[in-house]
């Protein structure tokens, strides 16, 4: 698998820190990543910021080396052009970390160089935006081979705890032509089987409902028959579907409400067979020359029970 390079972006004040931001560059191109910022970009004007944004929404990781200086101001919000940056960062969700130089680190910047080290304009502002570094994740270094170390060791740790997109070689990336093809046979074959599914489907309509849903509902719904309607006077108690099939042979005949008929049977007329009809398991139909009508079993109930006895006798 080809290894991901991240584009790291880096931020810092110009003048007091071009050897630490070197020795980032060094380091970042020694981990085999690439850096943006450096001296590309100075602090300037609106388009230049914009043009910095753009970069920043581009990169995988944004690293602040933070020295004495707060840097040159945005005349709009009043900030750094660094704060600014480090901000934006955090705003879009990039992981961010900073090397900080430590007091003796700049002291001794201080004794060797000409230009100045440490805030004296805007040194209110720079110790509020420090205190705000240090509550993230930071590094302090004492030196340019300290920086060195604390950036390849924060690559690592930020590798590990965020899926970084990052940048492959495109000759590095595996063909992918077969992939697509074989994901294009795939997708075809799914379609197929769902195809083939929705028929299967269809065709274990009975009615309005599937074979397996009218088995499954009538095997849950219960019955209580009183047993006055039996001569041993116990009560009966059975499934839907039990009691389907036990009087399977009363229902293709027929079960009327013409007068005289048994308490038993008007029972199953009144009470039992709602249930069955509501399925399209029976069917009332008006017997010809009478006012009586007749529930039988339906075609679907036919072909209800023919499933039931295939599949109890397999």
């Amino acid at each position: 698998m080809a290894k991901k390079k991240l584009q790291i972006f880096i931020s810092s004040t110009y003048i007091d820190l071009k050897e630490e931001r070197q020795a980032a560059v060094e380091a970042i191109l020694g981990s085999r990543h690439i850096p943006a910022g450096m001296e590309l970009f100075k602090a300037g004007n609106t388009s230049q910021l914009e043009t910095i944004k753009k970069w920043i929404n581009e990169s995988d990781l944004y690293m602040l080396i933070l020295g004495g200086r707060y840097g040159s101001i945005e005349p709009i919000l009043g900030k750094s052009y660094t704060q600014i940056e480090y901000e934006y960062a955090l705003e879009k969700g990039i992981p961010v970390f900073a090397v900080v130089l430590d007091d003796s680190f700049l002291y001794r910047k201080a004794a060797d160089k000409s230009y100045e080290v440490f805030e004296k304009d805007n040194k209110e502002k720079y110790n509020e935006f420090k205190e705000f570094v240090m509550t993230k994740i930071i590094k302090i270094v004492d030196d340019c081979k300290d920086i060195q170390i604390a950036i390849k060791d924060s690559i690592v740790e930020l590798e590990n705890d965020y899926p970084l997109c990052g940048w492959v070689r495109a000759s590095e990336i595996e063909d992918s032509t077969k992939i697509i093809k074989e994901n294009n046979r795939l997708l075809k074959e799914n379609e197929k089987l769902k195809n083939q599914f929705a028929k299967i489907k269809e065709q274990d309509k009975l009615s309005k409902f599937g074979y397996e849903e009218i088995k499954r509902v009538l095997k849950k719904k219960t019955i209580k028959i009183s047993g006055e309607y039996f001569d041993d006077k116990k009560d009966f108690n059975a499934t839907y579907l039990e009691f389907f099939i036990l009087y399977k042979n009363a229902f293709v005949t027929g079960i009327t409400n013409r007068v005289g008929v048994s308490d038993f049977q008007s029972h199953i007329y009144h009470k039992i067979c709602p249930l069955l009809i509501s399925f399209g398991l029976l069917e009332i139909n008006k017997v010809t020359g009478a006012v009586y009508r007749r529930i039988e079993m339906s075609k679907a109930g036919l072909e209800f029970m023919a499933r039931l006895e295939i599949e109890n006798n397999k």
